[in-house]
């Protein structure tokens, strides 16, 4: 596990490579905030879930989930992985905003009651992404067709 801390904003990361894990603590108090978890795979870098803590101390809100998005997007770069991506329900506003931020795009998918965001780290997603494609590779269908993301 590599640890990096960051002594002046108080917090540490723990990069955990074997499961493409992030940890984010609290130094000091010692307190453990939240988690990514990614899969890489053919090019492409799916988020497949971000959690920060709200006890026994709220820390959402205060720029831990960003942190960790964009230490996603510093190991995408790393693996020359283009390719961002994730979903969420489909009617979580809240956090549909988050990732907006973040530079994500959202596409709402009705057929699979799913809220997709994308980002493509160098260039720009040209067209609308084949949903179902999406869906597949993050198993949120069974359908397991050839895979074609748009030129991606």
């Amino acid at each position: 596990m590599l640890v990096t801390e960051y002594t002046s904003q108080n917090y540490r990361l723990k990069t955990c490579a074997e499961s493409d894990h992030f940890k984010i603590e609290r130094i000091s108090p010692r307190q453990y905030i939240g988690y990514l978890q990614m899969h890489a795979n053919d090019g492409r870098l799916e988020i497949c879930d971000l959690w920060i803590h709200e006890e026994p101390e709220n820390f959402r809100g205060k720029g831990f989930g960003s942190i960790l998005i964009n230490h996603a997007f510093e190991y995408a770069s790393e693996r020359d992985i283009d390719f961002v991506f994730g979903h969420t329900a489909f009617d979580d506003h809240r956090v549909h905003r988050f990732y907006e931020k973040c530079g994500f795009k959202i596409f709402l998918d009705d057929k699979h009651d799913t809220a997709w965001f994308i980002r493509v780290q160098k260039g720009e997603l040209t067209g609308e992404p084949d949903l179902e494609q999406l869906a597949a590779l993050s198993g949120v269908n069974q359908d397991m067709s050839t895979f074609r993301l748009n030129g991606i």
